[in-house]
């Protein structure tokens, strides 16, 4: 049951910035689908392959998924800032 993700909408919307999103630890993406109102784009990174799976197929081409653990991204970022 899903009971803490419409408060926390609440909570977060006076915040948001139109246009893209990052959302860190998206799991199966449940919050995800709350986002997808409020951005033009998503980016989800998840380290669960697993989870990965389930979002996707719920979610399909409507957000970017990165699988990887948040160090690996800075990595990643860091190489794209650099060369």
């Amino acid at each position: 049951m899903d009971v803490m993700h419409p408060f926390m909408i609440k909570a977060f919307t006076p915040f948001f910035v139109q246009g893209k999103a990052l959302e860190l630890g998206s799991f199966k993406g449940e919050f995800t689908k709350r986002l997808l109102p409020f951005f033009q784009d998503i980016i989800c990174v998840e380290a669960s392959g697993e989870a990965l799976v389930v979002a996707k197929q719920e979610l399909g081409d409507k957000v970017e998924f990165v699988h990887a653990l948040l160090r690996q991204l800075i990595c990643r970022i860091s190489l794209k800032i650099l060369y």
